[in-house]
């Protein structure tokens, strides 16, 4: 039965698809208009939200009833995202989540940025 009213679980992931797409746009903004070098932009943004989160992974871990499995206990330390081959484990604090893959595209920036700076120097040489 058709009652017109949308899927709250399919609508909510709409939502995140529109969060990315709106940040990537502000961060490539103020990246574009702001003075400042991709590397730079990225370790200010890093030391904005990083500490918060190990701050409330802490108290979450340490407030949990529930034991905290070992793969997310590593993922909530080393923030990247972890894969076991079969399945994503999430950190335990779950919001965590975006942080993890968020560090993950640092990661692949400083990388790219790295290079096209290796080829810059190398190609004006």
């Amino acid at each position: 039965m058709e009652t017109g009213i949308p899927n709250l679980t399919t609508f909510g992931a709409s939502g995140v698809d529109l969060f990315f797409v709106i940040s990537g746009f502000v961060m490539a903004q103020s990246l574009a208009t702001g003075g400042t070098t991709p590397s730079r932009f990225l370790a200010a943004r890093w030391r904005r939200i990083v500490p918060l989160f190990v701050l409330m992974s802490g108290v979450y871990i340490l407030l949990c009833p529930d034991p905290i499995a070992p793969p997310s206990l590593i993922e909530t330390v080393t923030i990247l995202p972890l894969f076991d081959g079969s399945s994503y484990h999430a950190p335990a604090l779950f919001v965590g989540w975006t942080l993890g893959f968020e560090a993950f595209s640092i990661c692949s920036w400083r990388r790219r940025c790295a290079l096209h700076d290796t080829v810059l120097r190398f190609c004006s040489a």
